[in-house]
């Protein structure tokens, strides 16, 4: 058989261009989809990543008679939430790393500051803060 002839197999079967044409699209896609797929995992993985640049932080705030101090608002960089009745608060995403605590006055006035180390994938739990 000389190299230009296609060969035949048993039952009269032989390979013609349009089924290497097949076979060429077919790696085509399968290389296609790999590269998706990859694509995708290195996806799912950088979103993950990122969840972990956050954390939460927690804790109550009293007066020096030991009352919980209801409604202040408390701010930790551009975020503020208010303490609710038992003088708590919660943040449930800042950024991780350092950061001012700041309790505000009902005037608006900055009355408590305190540096915290928000921890990734954690809350830090303050407990309870008597103010003097």
């Amino acid at each position: 058989m000389a190299l230009d002839e296609i060969p035949q197999f048993h039952g009269g079967a032989s390979i013609t261009k349009s089924s290497k044409k097949k076979t060429g699209k077919l790696w085509l896609y399968l290389i296609l989809a790999a590269f998706l797929i990859f694509d995708a995992v290195i996806a799912i993985y950088y979103f993950s990543a990122q969840s972990s640049r956050y954390g939460g932080l927690d804790g109550c705030f009293l007066t020096s008679d030991g009352i919980p101090l209801e409604g202040a608002t408390v701010k930790v960089g551009e975020t503020s939430t208010t303490t609710y009745i038992d003088g708590c608060f919660f943040f449930a995403e800042l950024p991780a790393g350092r950061s001012q605590l700041m309790l505000a006055g009902n005037s608006g006035e900055i009355v408590f500051t305190q540096e915290v180390e928000i921890p990734a994938d954690q809350a830090l739990g303050l407990g309870s803060i008597t103010l003097p």
